[in-house]
C-alpha cells in the first residue's frame, strides 16, 4: 500500500513538473513574440525616419510603376532621374542638379531608386533576373548604352534591446558577393548598413570583436552609416555617389 502511495506521488510530481515546464515554455514563447513585435515596431519607425523617397521626389525624381503580373490591381513604384555622371574628385553632388537639355549623353546617366518589393519586380521585369533578397533601399545607376550598371544596396538595422541584428553586420561581405553572383559581371555592387543609435553604440565598442568587425568591413568596402545622426542624409548622398 505504501509503495502504491509512493508511486502515485511520483506520478503526480512528474505531472506537476510537466505542467510547470509547459507554462514556462508558453511564457518564453510569448516573451519572444513580444520582443519580436517590439523590434518590428522599432524597425518600422527607424525605416520611416531614414526613408529617402520624399527627399528624392523633392529633388526632381519621377515616380514610375511596374504592374504585378499575377495581381493586376497591385503595382510597385520606383523613382527615376537623369543625373550627371560621377566624376572623380568632383565636389558637386549630382543628385542636386537637374539634367539640362544641352547636356551631352556622355556626361549623363540614369539613377533609379527602389525599396524592398520593387527591387525584385524591377530586376525581374527589366533584366529577367530572379532576385531572392529584398534590401531596404537600392540605388541603380545606368549608362546610356545600358552596358554598365552600378548598384548600391542599403540594409537598415534597428533594435532597442539585446538581439541578433548586430550579428548580421558580419554577413555583409557574403551578401555583397551573393548579389554580384546573381547579377553578373555587367554590374558593380556596393553594400552598406544603416544603424540606429543602439546598434551604433554596439558597433563602435572598443572591444576586440568589434574592432575586428569594423576593420573587416572596411577592408571589404562594406560601408556603415548611422541613421539617427543629424548629417545622415548628407553622408548617405556621399556614399550613393561615391
Amino acid at each position: 500500500m505504501e509503495e502504491e502511495i509512493v508511486e502515485i506521488e511520483k506520478v503526480e510530481e512528474i505531472e506537476v513538473k510537466r505542467e510547470i515546464d509547459e507554462i514556462e515554455e508558453k511564457e518564453d514563447k510569448e516573451d519572444k513574440k513580444k520582443r519580436c513585435n517590439q523590434q518590428q515596431i522599432n524597425g518600422n519607425d527607424f525605416e520611416r525616419k531614414t526613408d529617402n523617397l520624399e527627399r528624392l521626389l523633392e529633388k526632381g525624381f519621377t515616380m514610375k510603376y511596374i504592374q504585378n503580373k499575377y495581381k493586376k490591381d497591385k503595382c510597385y513604384h520606383y523613382l527615376v532621374k537623369r543625373i550627371e555622371k560621377r566624376i572623380e574628385n568632383r565636389v558637386e553632388n549630382p543628385i542636386s542638379s537637374m539634367a539640362s537639355s544641352e547636356s551631352s549623353s556622355e556626361t549623363m546617366e540614369t539613377m533609379v531608386y527602389f525599396t524592398q518589393e520593387c527591387f525584385v519586380a524591377y530586376f525581374g521585369h527589366f533584366f529577367q533576373k530572379k532576385m531572392f533578397r529584398k534590401p531596404d533601399e537600392a540605388y541603380l545607376f545606368v549608362d546610356d548604352d545600358n552596358s554598365k550598371y552600378r548598384l548600391k544596396i542599403l540594409e537598415k538595422k534597428s533594435q532597442k534591446v539585446p538581439g541578433s541584428n548586430i550579428e548580421k553586420l558580419e554577413t555583409g561581405v557574403y551578401k555583397k558577393q551573393e548579389m554580384q553572383s546573381c547579377l553578373g559581371p555587367d554590374f558593380q555592387v556596393s553594400y552598406a548598413y544603416c544603424l540606429c543609435n543602439y546598434l551604433k553604440d554596439q558597433y563602435l565598442k572598443n572591444t576586440e570583436k568589434f574592432i575586428f568587425l569594423r576593420n573587416y568591413n572596411k577592408e571589404h568596402d562594406i560601408h556603415v552609416l548611422f541613421g539617427e545622426e543629424e548629417d545622415y542624409f548628407s553622408k548617405l548622398d556621399a556614399w550613393i555617389h561615391s
